[in-house]
This record gives structure tokens, C-alpha cells and sequence, in this order.
């Protein structure tokens, strides 16, 4: 019996704070709270963590930020090598999540180094 027929919701409140997903938007104003949108890894810091972290079909990424889904993918693969080789990306990034609390979720490669 599933839970939208009367079955066990005990784990509901659970459910609904892993479920959430944080607009894209959302994900681009915290990003901008800690980087100038001038800066050369704003945009692919959003894109990163829409990606990686958001929930977001790379579509839906595509078309938020004017890009085909083979950029966004590349993109994204691009920079979550150089956040591997960089502690200074892994730092920000740990800062603008934890921060803005928009995604639930323990950030790789952050958690790993640092």
C-alpha cells in the first residue's frame, strides 16, 4: 500500500525535506551572495551545483542559462575536475552550500578534502 493510500507516513516529514529541490534560481542568488556574477567561475559554479547537486535534467539547465545540454554536461564534468585539483573552488563551494542550506545533501569531493 503506497503512502498516498493511507499507508505508513511516519517518515513523511523525512521524505518531503530530502524531496525538495531548490529552483534554479535559487541556486544562482546563493551563488551570486558569495561570487560577483563578473567573475569568470560564477556561471559554472551554478551550473556545477544544478547539476551535480539540484536535481535538475540538464535540459532543464540548458535552457535556464541559455545553453545546450552537451555544454552544460561538459561544463560541469570540466569543473568538478578542477574543483579536484583546487582547494581554493573545494573552500567556496563548502562555503556557498552550507551558507545558503539549499541543498541537502554532503557535497563530494568537498567532504573529502579539506
Amino acid at each position: 500500500m503506497g503512502l498516498e493510500k493511507g499507508g505508513d507516513s511516519r517518515n513523511m516529514p523525512a521524505l518531503r525535506a530530502i524531496g525538495r529541490k531548490p529552483a534554479l534560481v535559487e541556486i544562482k542568488d546563493s551563488v551570486k551572495a558569495m561570487v560577483e556574477e563578473e567573475d569568470s567561475c560564477f556561471k559554472k559554479i551554478c551550473l556545477y551545483l544544478s547539476w551535480e547537486y539540484g536535481g535538475f535534467s540538464l535540459k532543464e539547465i540548458g535552457d535556464f542559462y541559455g545553453m545546450q545540454e552537451s555544454a552544460v554536461s561538459q561544463a560541469g564534468r570540466r569543473f568538478k575536475q578542477k574543483v579536484l585539483e583546487e582547494g581554493r573552488l573545494r573552500r567556496l563551494l563548502r562555503e556557498i552550500v552550507s551558507g545558503s542550506g539549499l541543498l541537502n545533501v554532503e557535497i563530494w569531493p568537498l567532504n573529502l578534502v579539506l
